[in-house]
């Protein structure tokens, strides 16, 4: 069977759209109520956010919520 495109948070976007926006992390954990420290363990891939998270982020970035998600590709249960 053909692997399976699944949409997964992507932390390479969220920095992507962080710089774009001309923001700090500071001032991104400040538009979203999230913490600094979170932030950059979701940007690095070391945390993976809830979906409440991605909103806030989203809605802080003038973003929508798709806008922050990656497709990767999983192979089928066998």
């Amino acid at each position: 069977m053909p692997p399976v495109a699944v949409l997964e948070f992507s932390g390479a976007k969220l920095r992507a759209a962080r710089d774009l926006a001309g923001l700090s992390i500071d001032e991104l954990a400040d538009l979203s109520c999230r913490g600094a420290r979170t932030i950059d363990h979701y940007e690095r891939g070391e945390q993976r956010p809830s979906t409440q998270a991605v909103r806030a982020l989203s809605r802080a970035l003038g973003l929508e919520y798709a806008d922050l998600l990656s497709t990767e590709d999983v192979a089928p249960d066998a």
